[in-house]
């Protein structure tokens, strides 16, 4: 069900985005146009820029969580991201954080501004609120499932075994 909400947008995206990269001759001048349009012609692809363009940086464990991913699936899509050179990463302590490559090229930057103006429509408001939803619920919990804290936990106590 949650497919079928997305297929008719994921369709105006490339047609919108594609008219404006002709109109503007951005293809010429981009690094490597066939990568980037690949890299991007994957629904599940598009829903990590777009929760990267309202975060600007998100752990891998918000994306395996807010689109359901399994964490194989996850670092597939973000492995092919990365390859394109359309996302950056970063390690803190054990986690790897995902941004948007700053030093794209310019015509890349502006295809991506094109798309920024795409996920405003209501039929990716769902995915927006989910990706609040769970921001929230990790915020409260210190810990990458989102599941809350106890009391006692919350206090900073720990239980000592030994």
């Amino acid at each position: 069900q949650k497919n079928l909400l997305l297929v008719p947008l994921y369709t105006r995206v490339l047609a919108y985005t594609s008219i404006q990269v002709c109109r503007t001759g951005m293809v010429g001048r981009m690094k490597n146009p066939v990568q980037f349009f690949k890299a991007l012609s994957d629904q599940t692809r598009l829903q990590i820029i777009a929760l990267l363009i309202w975060k600007k940086e998100l752990c891998v464990c918000d994306i395996e969580n807010v689109l359901e991913l399994t964490q194989s699936k996850a670092s597939r899509h973000l492995r092919y991201l990365l390859n394109s050179d359309i996302l950056t990463d970063e390690r803190k302590n054990i986690w790897v954080y995902y941004s948007i490559n700053e030093h794209l090229p310019e015509d890349e930057l502006d295809f991506l501004e094109v798309f920024k103006k795409v996920i405003k429509d209501e039929s990716w408001v769902e995915l927006n609120l989910k990706l609040e939803k769970w921001l929230k619920n990790k915020n409260n919990s210190d810990n990458c499932k989102g599941e809350e804290r106890t009391k006692y936990e919350k206090k900073g106590n720990r239980n000592k075994l030994f």
